[in-house]
């Protein structure tokens, strides 16, 4: 028994081969496209990529640079007051008392 092929599965046929050549042919034009569109994307990413970074090392060193002199005016601020305590104790013997006791008045009330 011989198989014969129709003349509609033929058309069918050379449809579908007609139909894979183009989707291929698409194929590599659409992943040039995505790949042209990808390196212009990335060149432009990139870009601000390297800016942001800058700008954070900018920000980073400004945060350092205020860090030291905090660091330095606390230093100096702690040396003025071991000095003035130093110089008048009792004065602040009597202030640490007064806040004590106001604190503890504060605590100790009833509502």
């Amino acid at each position: 028994m011989t198989t014969q092929t129709n003349p509609s599965s033929e058309k069918i046929h050379d449809a579908l081969n007609l139909l894979r050549e183009a989707a291929k042919d698409k194929k590599d034009e659409l992943r040039k496209t995505v790949t042209n569109q990808y390196s212009d994307l990335k060149d432009v990413l990139g870009g601000f990529g390297a800016t942001i970074t800058d700008k954070a090392k900018v920000a980073v060193d400004r945060v350092k640079q205020a860090a030291e002199v905090g660091q330095e005016k606390t230093k100096e601020a702690a040396k003025a007051v071991d000095e003035s305590v130093h110089e008048k104790p009792w004065h602040y013997i009597a202030g640490v008392a007064v806040g004590a006791l106001l604190l503890g008045y504060l605590l100790g009330r009833r509502d």
